[in-house]
């Protein structure tokens, strides 16, 4: 038996990294995902996205199809139209969701989960906050039943070196709007308010930890079917990035892949307990406050080198 369980909520299929962390979940040994849940616009594609990844491990995992529309009145939609590209045919993009083995309903499905595990899941969240706040909406017992929330958002941004005296208890420490707060706010704010607790792990530590041309090739030649569909969609994400940018871009964050790592115990990152707020008037910016009280943590630095070598050691192990 063990004490946790975890559910993944991910807007996978856009930006590669949510690929990338479901990839180093297939991957770790006994690694208790109990459901993933797919979150942001297109949400029956990234569920497809998941379901064949799944697949290609011949493993058994509910995916549940979440809210694709933000709870916040300013509707932020991005998608690259490359979706599932390199990993699905058309006839995956095309069969029934249920023949496809999908859940319609992902917040029922959390919902369910979270009173199973009670008070054991904990909800890496790898995109917005739009279903954990819908299952909070839904069911007055949800926030009771989760153990702690991983999100890859917010943090403490500095321009240059982090201060001497970080972190100052008198000091408050902004962090540039996440991503996944900007396109839902309102969720976030919800979420924030329901007493999970939370651990933020944000661009701030993200942006320090890489993938690359070199690794692609480590990766692909591992030679399951799922690191080389997974490194296809690599390719396609990294030509986007190249035509997106106008210059040819050679590697990309592994964002989320580091909040997988925090989640499961490796403490590549350095953490502090704060209070946190978010403000609307600069697009869901977060203000990080020191409070060694506090059930909220954010990662404020990240030993990249250790991270990065254990990322592809453990995504070229197969049993």
């Amino acid at each position: 038996m063990t004490d946790r369980y975890f559910i993944l909520d991910s807007d996978i299929g856009s930006d590669i990294d949510d690929a990338m962390a479901l990839l180093l979940c297939l991957r770790l040994q006994d690694f208790p995902l109990v459901a993933i849940t797919t979150v942001y616009n297109c949400v029956e594609l990234r569920a497809r996205i998941a379901k064949k990844m799944l697949m290609l491990e011949n493993r058994e995992v509910p995916v549940g199809i979440g809210v694709g529309d933000p709870l916040d009145e300013l509707k932020i939609i991005w998608e690259t139209g490359h979706e599932g590209e390199g990993l699905l045919s058309e006839e995956e993009l095309s069969i029934p969701l249920a023949d496809f083995g999908i859940t319609s309903d992902g917040i029922d499905l959390m919902i369910k989960k979270a009173k199973e595990f009670q008070g054991k899941v904990e909800i890496i969240t790898l995109g917005q906050f739009t279903n954990i706040a819908t299952a909070l909406q839904r069911d007055s017992d949800f926030s009771g039943n989760i153990k702690r929330i991983w999100s890859m958002s917010a943090g403490a941004t500095f321009n240059q070196e982090v201060p001497s005296d970080f972190p100052n208890p008198s000091e408050e420490y902004l962090s540039v709007p996440s991503h996944n707060i900007r396109t839902d706010i309102r969720a976030a704010e919800i979420v924030l308010d329901s007493g999970i607790p939370i651990t933020f792990v944000g661009n701030d530590v993200t942006t320090k930890v890489f993938f690359n041309q070199a690794d692609i090739q480590i990766v692909a030649s591992q030679g399951s079917e799922l690191n080389k569909a997974v490194m296809r969609m690599m390719e396609i994400w990294l030509n986007y990035r190249s035509k997106t940018f106008g210059v040819e871009v050679k590697r990309t964050c592994l964002h989320d892949a580091l909040v997988i790592a925090e989640a499961i115990g490796m403490s590549f990152t350095e953490k502090v307990s704060i209070d946190i707020r978010i403000d609307r008037d600069i697009m869901g910016g977060t203000f990080a406050k020191y409070n060694p009280e506090s059930p909220h943590q954010i990662s404020w630095s990240v030993n990249s080198e250790a991270f990065e070598k254990w990322y592809i050691e453990t995504v070229c192990k197969v049993d």
